[in-house]
């Protein structure tokens, strides 16, 4: 296995193991093992991806902390105001999470939107890439422009099928309570979020400078904000 390859395995499994088993969310017992081992390289693909390629843009770009901490809060962001949208969604899984310090104005809760976007950024990003980077110091980049892109994509495809399989859960659980109204993702809102996000690929892809990496950043940022707000607005 290539010093590349681990790094890159460590960091993305560290990823999915902590944000999604190590903490509890999901367990690897019950139902079928080709279900658990499925449902483990998913994960993987997803959270693996987001957290290689956000460390790679710091790095390429020169920074460091600051950095990988403001795009791990846009990746959670993404990840809970669009993919499962529990940021907004009064009735997410029957749990009532907004029902604690509701701000109409921006239609959240505070204490859970506090409590789950710190969750990823510290624990689904920051500290993979710090338990990784005490495994291997080295502080350059670990993978090449157009490798990075690849995970960028498979980001993408990886998110847009967690949020088609998050509404499926939600309308199974509660058809008789969701609505429009609720942000309800839809198929057309994936698309959304994938298209939202091919202009950063193609970046980085096309450019090996090191230079372009800030701007491939506040481009991730950007376009994060632009895909909430699009699936916000497409089915109303």
């Amino acid at each position: 296995m290539s010093g590349a390859f681990a790094r890159y395995a460590v960091l993305a499994v560290g990823s999915a193991v902590t944000a999604e088993f190590l903490l509890g969310d999901q367990y690897l017992s019950g139902g079928s093992p080709a279900g658990q081992v499925a449902e483990l390289v998913l994960y993987v693909a997803f959270y693996g991806s987001a957290a290689v390629v956000i460390r790679e843009v710091a790095r390429r770009s020169g920074r460091g902390w600051p950095t990988m901490l403001l795009l791990a809060l846009a990746f959670g962001v993404v990840e809970e105001g669009l993919l499962t949208q529990s940021l907004f969604n009064p009735d997410y899984l029957g749990l009532h999470k907004l029902s604690f310090g509701y701000l109409p104005a921006l239609g959240i809760g505070l204490p859970w939107t506090i409590f789950v976007l710190t969750l990823h950024v510290v624990w689904s990003i920051a500290t993979p890439i710090a338990v990784a980077e005490s495994v291997f110091p080295e502080r350059e980049p670990w993978l090449g422009p157009k490798r990075v892109a690849g995970l960028a994509a498979l980001y993408v495809a990886t998110g847009a099928m967690l949020c088609v399989g998050s509404q499926v859960v939600l309308a199974t659980r509660l058809s008789d309570s969701l609505s429009a109204s609720t942000g309800v993702m839809t198929p057309k809102m994936s698309r959304l979020f994938a298209a939202s996000f091919l202009p950063t690929a193609v970046s980085f892809a096309s450019s090996g400078r090191q230079s372009s990496s800030r701007s491939i950043a506040l481009q991730i940022v950007s376009t994060s904000s632009m895909s909430i707000d699009c699936g916000a607005s497409s089915d109303q």
